[in-house]
């Protein structure tokens, strides 16, 4: 019989709520070493980390600390309002704000949001994360290399439309050189990305380690490099807050269809939103 994978999701918490943990789900505190809660959980403040740039990461710093810190054979992430689930979600109208992220796109423009809206009854939420455990353990099992969630449509925004909406174009156009020099062999599959209406959104995934440890690679030196292409600094940087944050979305989204276009298994997985 086959050993089963180590899987570790992480689930990024910044304030008290809801906690689940299991063997696939390790719940983490991110921006811990600017926090003033301690949430009683693993923080992304231990060993090799990046903890304090979490105002500007947001959720990447916990991405970073499994990348450094976790051993597994498969690496995720999901959010302590956002979980995978094998449901058929509900459908809002452009007025339900789905994240930070897109609000205040969905607030000019006409665009659906697939979500199941599950209330807080603990001991459901027990039970459907364990059976939604067992099945990614099994889409695993099964040859899944990827997982991420469903498609978020723009309407007839392009990816490159909606990042320049969100972020300015003058932060786009500096990080598509970067990747140009950094990573070539990227470039076609940006190119396809950014012209597309669909982004795979959240940051949230599972994918196996040695994709993830590319991922991380790339994602993280992009960052990097990107700060220091704008001639910043953390810690001066009033006009840049979370920019980064929102930038590795877009790097989340370019990798899983880059990994996509090479024939890699990838299966989209409906969200569920706590509220």
């Amino acid at each position: 019989m086959s050993k089963s994978p180590r899987i570790k999701i992480l689930v990024a918490h910044h304030k008290p709520g809801y906690i689940f943990e299991n063997d696939i789900f390790l719940p983490i505190q991110v921006g811990k070493a600017v926090s003033n809660v301690d949430l009683g959980i693993q923080g992304d403040d231990t060993e090799d980390n990046i903890s304090h740039l979490n105002p500007y990461y947001c959720e990447l710093t916990a991405i970073y600390w499994a990348w450094k810190n976790l051993d597994a054979d498969y690496y995720g992430l999901n959010h302590y309002r956002r979980y995978f689930t094998d449901s058929k979600p509900s459908i809002f109208d452009n007025k339900f704000i789905y994240n930070k992220l897109l609000s205040s796109v969905l607030k000019k423009r006409k665009i659906i949001c697939r979500v199941e809206e599950v209330g807080m009854n603990v001991k459901i939420l027990n039970e459907k994360l364990n059976y939604v455990s067992e099945r990614i353990n099994s889409l695993i099992q099964n040859g899944i290399i990827i997982i991420s969630p469903t498609r978020t449509y723009l309407g007839n925004m392009t990816v490159e439309s909606y990042f320049s909406d969100i972020l300015g174009e003058r932060h786009i156009k500096p990080l598509i050189e970067i990747i140009r020099l950094e990573f070539p062999y990227l470039m076609e599959t940006l190119s396809q990305t950014l012209s597309s209406n669909f982004i795979y959104a959240t940051n949230i995934f599972v994918m196996k380690k040695a994709l993830f440890f590319e991922y991380s690679n790339i994602l993280f030196k992009v960052l990097d490099l990107h700060i220091k292409s704008e001639n910043k600094s953390f810690g001066n940087l009033e006009s840049y807050d979370r920019i980064s944050g929102y930038m590795g979305e877009l790097i989340t989204n370019l990798f899983i269809q880059y990994c996509s276009s090479k024939g890699i298994l990838h299966k989209e997985e409906y969200l569920m939103f706590i509220k």
